[in-house]
């Protein structure tokens, strides 16, 4: 299967690199041909009806330049998708991105696969920021960790509060459940594990045990100390 994908990756990125050449020769064989007709017309207008020319419809060059960094657009989508698996969940800076594609002597989709890959999919420190931005979003509410509450019941709870909107919410708490398996477990951050709780689900693991009431609130157990200290010094929350 894996070997099928690269073969479809090889067909697609030739198939940009060959569109993107076809256009840009396209454009320079246009602007030939307006020149020689321009030319001819300076041969047989005269002189003095040449100021005519302006509002001749041809003109001394043709730039397909606008429709042609559109089509990079799409192509770069198209390649952030296979490159993602269609499952895009590592912000990719397209500004920065197109200027990269700005800089090629030529387009090349397969060093810009290449690119979006190391800078953005597989770039841990990237994907890092990335996960400790979206669980920042998750609001503080109160850290429990009293004497009484460690001997009676030897956990810690962090309590969180969602955002309104829910999507975004399940999305933060997936890097919530990526940030617990990078810390705890040493994991890279472009191979951390999230999890899916929607309101009024739990997920309960060998760690941690995470509920997610209706109202928006957040429960993050932990039987050892230890673990919810590290946790909340990755939130950055005061222990």
């Amino acid at each position: 299967m894996a070997e099928d994908n690269n073969d479809l990756r090889t067909v697609i990125y030739s198939l940009q690199n060959e569109t993107i050449e076809i256009l840009y020769n396209a454009q320079r064989e246009t602007k030939s041909t307006v020149r020689e007709i321009n030319s001819h017309l300076g041969n047989v207008i005269p002189s003095t009806s040449r100021q005519s020319l302006f509002l001749f419809p041809f003109t001394d060059s043709v730039n397909l330049n606008q429709p042609i960094n559109a089509i990079k657009e799409i192509f770069l989508n198209q390649i952030i998708q296979i490159e993602s698996n269609n499952c895009l969940k590592i912000t990719v800076d397209y500004d920065s991105v197109l200027e990269f594609i700005d800089d090629l002597e030529n387009y090349d989709a397969f060093r810009i696969a290449e690119h979006v890959r190391n800078e953005y999919l597989q770039n841990d420190e990237h994907i890092l920021k990335r996960i400790k931005s979206d669980c920042r979003r998750l609001i503080p509410l109160v850290h429990v960790h009293s004497s009484k509450e460690l001997e009676n019941r030897n956990r810690t709870v962090i309590k969180l509060k969602t955002l309104k909107d829910s999507e975004q919410s399940i999305s933060c708490l997936e890097s919530l459940g990526k940030l617990v398996d990078i810390t705890l477990n040493s994991t890279p951050p472009s191979k951390a594990k999230g999890i899916k709780v929607y309101p009024g689900e739990s997920h309960v693991d060998e760690r941690m045990r995470l509920y997610y009431f209706k109202n928006g609130n957040i429960r993050l157990v932990f039987d050892d100390p230890e673990h919810t200290e590290k946790i909340t010094n990755a939130l950055e929350i005061p222990y």
